[in-house]
C-alpha cells in the first residue's frame, strides 16, 4: 500500500495543473447540485445544512467554495418570474440571488452567503443547466 501511495504522490507531482486558477462552477444534473470553487487552496468540507456544504481553506478557514443541493427547483422558480435562461446557461449572480433563502436560516450561513456574494458579483461566470428548466 505504501508503494501505491508513493506512486500516486509521484504521479500528482508530475501532473500538477499548469497555469493560473480561475473560479469555476459546475451543475451536476444527476445530483441536482451546484459546485462552485473560487480558490484552489487545499480545503475541507463543512456542512451548513441539508442543502449547503462549504469548502474552507485548511490553512486559514477562509471560504474557497461551496456545494448546493436541490438547485433544480430554484431554477424552475426563476423561470416562473419570466427570467430567461438562454442557451441552457444562467448567470451565477442570478442563481445566488435566488438561493438567498438557502442561506438565510442563521447568521453564520448569512455571513457565508455574503462572502460568496463578494466573489460572485465580480464574476461573469455562467453555469450550464438542463434545457428542460
Amino acid at each position: 500500500m505504501a508503494a501505491d501511495r508513493n506512486d500516486l504522490k509521484r504521479y500528482l507531482e508530475e501532473n500538477a495543473p499548469q497555469g493560473t486558477f480561475s473560479p469555476c462552477v459546475h451543475y451536476d444534473a444527476d445530483a441536482d447540485a451546484l459546485t462552485f470553487f473560487f480558490s484552489n487552496k487545499p480545503e475541507h468540507a463543512k456542512r451548513l445544512n441539508s442543502r449547503v456544504t462549504v469548502y474552507l481553506s485548511d490553512e486559514s478557514e477562509d471560504l474557497v467554495g461551496c456545494r448546493i443541493k436541490g438547485v433544480r427547483a430554484v431554477l424552475e422558480d426563476i423561470g416562473s418570474f419570466d427570467v430567461a435562461i438562454s442557451h441552457g446557461k444562467v448567470k451565477l449572480k442570478m442563481l445566488f440571488v435566488a438561493l438567498h433563502e438557502t442561506f438565510s436560516a442563521d447568521p453564520a450561513s448569512r455571513a457565508i452567503y455574503r462572502q460568496i456574494g463578494d466573489v460572485v458579483r465580480h464574476s461573469d461566470l455562467e453555469v450550464q443547466v438542463p434545457v428542460s428548466v
